[in-house]
């Protein structure tokens, strides 16, 4: 994540290849096309490096402990269809966005599949006392994960234009919860 980041961060036009775009064929204004790499690689590019530390930071804090509970490859599967559902969902409002509204918008980063960990960590470690930087109190890491879920569902509703994919958020999470309640052992 680190290396792609920078690497992009020093060539802005790679952006365009490796960032998720809207479905757009055959419409002339359209700068930068949809190709079938993206919902994999926008995951491992970020906006800037901000965006890239708030992320690495949820992957190490959930990341580790989930892939220490259930091994490396289930990890990686888990993480991987968080990701891929998180860029479904993006990918289906970035279309829909353009073709109703005109509006073209790519994504990058890789908070869908850690807020898909957060709710596999909710549900694992509901009990766990969690807390925020800026906050002098510590919540129950379940009522922590429906409070981040409920703020994410009032900005894709009423948040405006923040840059931030609220629908790659929410289908991460979407996609975690439902593949975490398919899981056969407890």
């Amino acid at each position: 994540n680190i290396v792609c980041s920078v690497i992009v961060m020093l060539v802005p036009s790679l952006f365009g290849i490796f960032g998720l775009w809207p479905w757009l064929p055959g419409e002339p204004w359209a700068s930068q096309v949809f190709m079938p790499w993206q919902p994999i690689t926008h995951a491992f590019v970020h906006a800037d490096p901000v965006h890239l530390m708030l992320n690495m930071l949820g992957l190490v804090m959930f990341g580790a402990v989930l892939e220490s509970e259930w091994g490396t490859r289930r990890f990686l599967v888990f993480y991987g269809v968080c990701v891929l559902g998180a860029a479904l969902c993006q990918f289906a409002l970035a279309t829909w966005m353009a073709y109703a509204q005109g509006r073209i918008a790519y994504a990058v980063g890789a908070s869908g599949g850690i807020y898909g960990l957060l709710v596999a960590f909710g549900w694992l470690f509901p009990n766990q006392r969690m807390g925020l930087f800026f906050l002098p109190m510590t919540f129950k890491a379940r009522h922590f994960v429906i409070g981040l879920i409920a703020l994410q569902v009032a900005l894709a509703l009423f948040g405006g234009r923040t840059g931030e994919s609220h629908v790659a958020h929410l289908g991460g999470a979407f996609f975690g919860e439902s593949m975490f309640s398919l899981r056969t052992d407890a």
